[in-house]
């Protein structure tokens, strides 16, 4: 999307507040589902089979630490550091864009479960989706920035769980 593109989603978005308030609520109840979701998940995955393939918390842990890194090194603006855009929703970060680190999460989390559960691959990439672009139209990533964060997640976890 270009600069001009940006600037009146953000002006559309702006003239409708109850739309943004919610778009900015979807955004932070899908992140705290998810973030909620993993580890009960894997609580329960242990209770029920009493084991817990190391790789299911290795791969994101390590994979998130380096998605982080990542971000410092780069240090990309984000869209209303760019653009005379007014964030959505209550960020105020400066930088550390690219990768977007709640999509690269989400993806990351669904690509574990893939092998459990294709149900559940498929209803956290569909959260992917969704949360990606909350992300872009509450104007806090560009697109780059969310299809970094979900390459980065394919990348993770095809290292991480098919070639390891």
């Amino acid at each position: 999307m270009s600069e001009y593109g940006y600037i009146k989603l953000n002006h559309f978005m702006l003239a409708y507040p109850r739309l943004t308030r919610a778009a900015s609520m979807a955004s932070a109840t899908i992140t705290a589902a998810v973030y909620i979701f993993y580890p009960l998940f894997l609580l329960c995955f242990f209770l029920i089979t009493k084991t817990v393939p190391f790789k299911m918390i290795l791969v994101p842990l390590i994979s998130f630490f380096a998605v982080s890194v990542l971000r410092r090194t780069i240090n990309v603006k984000r869209p209303y550091e760019m653009y005379a855009i007014v964030p959505l929703n209550d960020k105020r970060t400066k930088g550390q864009s690219l990768p977007s680190r709640h999509t690269f999460c989400i993806f990351i989390i669904a690509f574990t479960f893939f092998y459990i559960s294709p149900t559940l691959f498929s209803v956290l990439t569909l959260l992917g989706i969704i949360l990606a672009f909350l992300r872009v139209i509450l104007g806090v990533h560009l697109v780059r920035d969310v299809l970094a964060g979900l390459l980065c997640a394919i990348l993770s976890a095809v290292i991480g769980y098919i070639m390891i």
